[in-house]
């Protein structure tokens, strides 16, 4: 999510300008973009830990709820109810550019999946003390196959696959039972998400002169780079404990894994 921001001018690291960083969404990088008259202005991509992020999906600066699991919920939910408005976009820019009808059914019933994978992670957000924070996104256009294969693979091929290796890994390990049943439901549902995305990809693929297939690629590297990036600092012991959130050395074995396996 690229979320430009006007800040004063100075000699603070790109990083220390951008919004405080959350659980479900580490920022993963920061470049200036503009610079007048003496402000800055920046911007700062986010990578969500789950869920299908839209073009144009506004960055969360509010202040943290009051408890890491709230916190953590929250955001979940917030990216999911997000995801909602990423499927049935795919699913209209599927049907512009005239793909097979199965893909746009699917990307459909995935809208449908978020909704409800909304309401279970809001409803565990609720259960910490936390309140999921307002989705807010700006408008968009049909965008090019090639536009629309670069958001594919970085939200889908890379980021939805890892997020439903995460689900699964959850649903095995959480302590609490109601966590457990949500991630099992969720881990499901985000598989064939992922498996869409493979499936929407090999479709624009042979769409695609070579050139911007080799782009595509770039791209789903840079994202495979960027989400091993953003583990640099430990999970929170009672996000692994309770919610079954693997820790950064499990995160890294699975991101290998994906690695050999699909991305490479």
């Amino acid at each position: 999510m690229a979320a430009p921001l006007n800040v004063d001018g100075g000699e603070r690291a790109c990083r220390d300008i951008c919004p405080p960083q959350r659980e479900a969404s580490r920022l993963v990088d920061c470049t200036e973009v503009a610079s007048d008259g003496g402000v800055q202005r920046v911007s700062c991509t986010f990578q969500g830990m789950c869920g299908r992020r839209p073009d144009g999906l506004e960055a969360v600066v509010d202040t943290p709820g009051p408890s890491v699991l709230g916190e953590h919920f929250a955001m979940v939910a917030h990216l999911e109810a997000a995801s909602i408005e990423a499927f049935m976009r795919l699913a209209e820019e599927l049907n512009a550019h005239g793909a097979p009808t199965p893909l746009i059914r699917a990307a459909t019933r995935a809208a449908r999946d978020e909704a409800r994978h909304a309401r279970l992670t809001a409803r565990q957000a609720a259960r910490f003390g936390a309140s999921v924070p307002t989705v807010r996104i700006a408008p968009s256009l049909v965008r090019s196959l090639e536009a629309l294969a670069i958001e594919n693979t970085v939200e889908g091929c890379v980021g939805e696959t890892f997020g439903a290796l995460v689900a699964g890994w959850q649903a095995q390990s959480a302590t609490d039972p109601e966590i457990s049943t949500a991630m099992k439901s969720i881990a499901d549902d985000e598989t064939g998400h992922a498996e869409l995305a493979w499936r929407v990809a090999t479709w624009i693929d042979s769409k695609l002169s070579n050139d911007a297939r080799l782009r595509v690629v770039a791209e789903r590297r840079r994202a495979v780079a960027a989400l091993v990036g953003r583990f640099a600092e430990e999970t929170p012991s009672v996000l692994v404990d309770l919610a079954g959130l693997p820790t950064v050395a499990q995160s890294l074995g699975l991101l290998r894994q994906l690695d050999e396996r699909l991305w490479s």
